[in-house]
């Protein structure tokens, strides 16, 4: 069986920062070019062999009139590394969907300060209006990030 001293010769995959935003502010588009909500964190790994755990939630996603969708995806820097397409298409009628929550992890191999990010946009030509927390009872939409050792 396994003995505490056998757990402390472990190395990699301890959890070595913690950082996280929240928003419930309300944001809209009608562009179907992705655009930057508050969801917002620069990290700075201490190791260029470090993992970044990205935890995305958005709340109270909705669309509104016209034959369209809701995107959202989330960018270290200027890289995508997650995206949820079509979140409320198929016709013309309003729609929304409670959340959508994902995770990924990243290897950024860097020890310089880097920025991750969500963004959201209206697909399919940008007819009508997408929305990231519609309504004000909606719970915050979260950006987590956790750095865990190589």
């Amino acid at each position: 069986s396994a003995t505490a001293s056998d757990f402390q010769a472990v190395s990699g995959g301890k959890l070595l920062q913690v950082l996280s935003v929240d928003t419930d502010a309300q944001q809209s588009t009608t562009s179907n070019t992705y655009a930057d909500t508050a969801l917002t964190l620069a990290i700075t790994p201490a190791s260029s062999s470090n993992k970044i755990l990205v935890i995305c939630n958005v709340n109270m996603i909705v669309k509104l009139s016209g034959d369209t969708s809701c995107g959202i995806r989330t960018l270290r820097e200027d890289v995508e590394i997650q995206r949820t397409s079509n979140c409320n298409s198929g016709s013309t009628a309003d729609r929304r969907v409670g959340s959508a929550s994902w995770c990924s992890l990243d290897a950024p191999s860097t020890t310089s300060e880097i920025t991750y990010k969500v963004q959201i946009a209206n697909e399919n030509n940008g007819v009508g209006t997408s929305y990231m927390n519609y309504s004000a009872r909606a719970a915050a939409s979260q950006l987590t990030l956790m750095e865990i050792s190589g």
